[in-house]
């Protein structure tokens, strides 16, 4: 008999305190507002420009130059966002590149020449998710940049000069992001940046890596 009625109240607690655990549960969940920011840590490569550059050095010395451009760099990206809803983001990011060097040797005419160049800027760029791939999506906006270029060339003289350029251009790119929890995702991303700087020849592929946290 003790059994039984021991057995009962306890059946009696579970069934009663059931309701009460699950509704703790839910009052625990993570409400997150619709702003979110995040950091990145990228791969860049450049187009080619030795062609245009070695032609441009020919029609002023008349002379063929040896031509290495360093194509590969990386860059630092932070940015922020507003989620409208589960299709549309509203994005603005800044970022800055490493350096990027290019050698140029001509023994016809007795120089060398090193250009050295970094590009920063601003992004605003709207995002869509498609509805049944709510984790990908494409990006497409403008941009606000600036290339630093700094000249040194040695030949019966050494001679520096520099460069700056700002102005508009566009970024288009696609992605996807990896939902660790309620607050974090792992966000991955192509992007293409075109015009850098307005009119300048530094247009970056930009393959990026890095983390969104919603507040």
């Amino acid at each position: 008999m003790k059994i039984f009625t021991s057995a009962s109240i306890l059946g009696f607690l579970f069934v009663s305190t059931t309701p009460i655990y699950a509704a703790d549960q839910q009052n625990h969940s993570v409400e997150t507002t619709p702003f979110y920011f995040g950091v990145d840590a990228a791969y860049i490569r450049t187009k080619d420009n030795s062609r245009q550059f070695k032609d441009a050095l020919t029609d002023q010395f008349g002379s063929t130059p040896s031509v290495k451009e360093d194509r590969n760099g990386g860059a630092g990206r932070v940015f922020a966002g507003y989620t409208f809803n589960q299709n549309i983001s509203l994005e603005l990011a800044y970022f800055k590149t490493s350096t990027f060097k290019t050698d140029v040797t001509d023994n016809a005419v007795g120089y060398t020449a090193s250009l050295k160049t970094e590009a920063k800027g601003v992004e605003l760029a709207a995002l869509f998710s498609p509805s049944q791939l709510p984790n990908f999506f494409v990006k497409a906006g403008a941009v606000y940049s600036k290339v630093d270029a700094r000249i040194r060339a040695t030949g019966t003289t050494v001679a520096t000069d520099s460069i700056d350029e700002n102005g508009m251009g566009y970024v288009v790119g696609f992605g996807y992001k990896y939902p660790v929890n309620e607050l974090l995702d792992i966000k991955a991303t192509y992007a293409y940046y075109g015009r850098i700087a307005g009119e300048s020849d530094l247009d970056l592929n930009m393959l990026s890596l890095g983390m969104q946290y919603h507040f």
